[in-house]
């Protein structure tokens, strides 16, 4: 098996990962900010992962926010440091 280097670009799923996420990979698909049965379905299983990675954090699940790319995540990570800046700041008037 060759080696690959590039993770960068790619990284391969870990089977678990994988077997994890292959019922929603199938399908059925819905938009999960639909009202109906299964965009309520897909809105559970994002909540019910979203409490699964808190829990491996020792976070809420109110602290967990999926995130597209990281071009995405980059105004969420300014907004969310110039949050905490604040906060320092405040705290040691």
């Amino acid at each position: 098996m060759p080696i690959y280097l590039d993770h960068n670009a790619t990284t391969p799923l870990a089977p678990e990962v994988l077997e994890a996420m292959l019922p929603y990979l199938q399908g059925p698909y819905a938009n999960a900010s639909s009202l109906h049965r299964l965009g309520r379905a897909s809105r559970d299983a994002i909540e019910a992962a979203r409490a699964e990675v808190a829990d491996l954090l020792g976070a809420q699940a109110s602290q967990v926010i999926w995130i597209l790319s990281p071009c995405g995540s980059q105004p969420s990570f300014s907004r969310a440091r110039e949050i905490s800046s604040t906060k320092s700041t405040s705290a040691s008037l």
